[in-house]
């Protein structure tokens, strides 16, 4: 069974539905050319390395910052991402929703508003 993107996709979005269309509108096809595929595994193969190098210098970043996070994410769980950033910013706000994966910002777009005007 050969998976078109679909599926991680549902991923993406568990536990609320993929919006309708939203696959081909937001080009999920092309994830699966070769290169594009081969790029983001690249990206995903050195994320942590990366972060790594990025995480000691986030108490220096001393703009007011708001993290929002579902907590229902199945991709970055809350306690490695958004709760380890919100601790060690220091003007970071963290919000967190229950019942909401990945994709807050289709999920509850007027929390990511709210979240910007203040």
């Amino acid at each position: 069974d050969v998976d078109d993107g679909r599926r991680m996709t549902a991923r993406l979005f568990s536990p609320q539905a993929v919006p309708a269309g939203y696959f081909n509108h937001a080009g999920g096809p092309l994830a699966l050319r070769v290169a594009n595929f081969h790029a983001a595994a690249e990206d995903i193969d050195r994320l942590d390395e990366a972060l790594e190098e990025q995480a000691p210098l986030y108490p220096s970043l001393t703009v007011r910052t708001s993290i929002l996070h579902g907590l229902a994410d199945r991709i970055a769980p809350a306690a490695i991402h958004a709760d380890a950033l919100a601790a060690a910013l220091p003007a970071a706000r963290l919000a967190e929703f229950d019942g909401i994966g990945h994709m807050l910002h289709h999920a509850d777009p007027e929390a990511i508003i709210d979240a910007v005007h203040a």
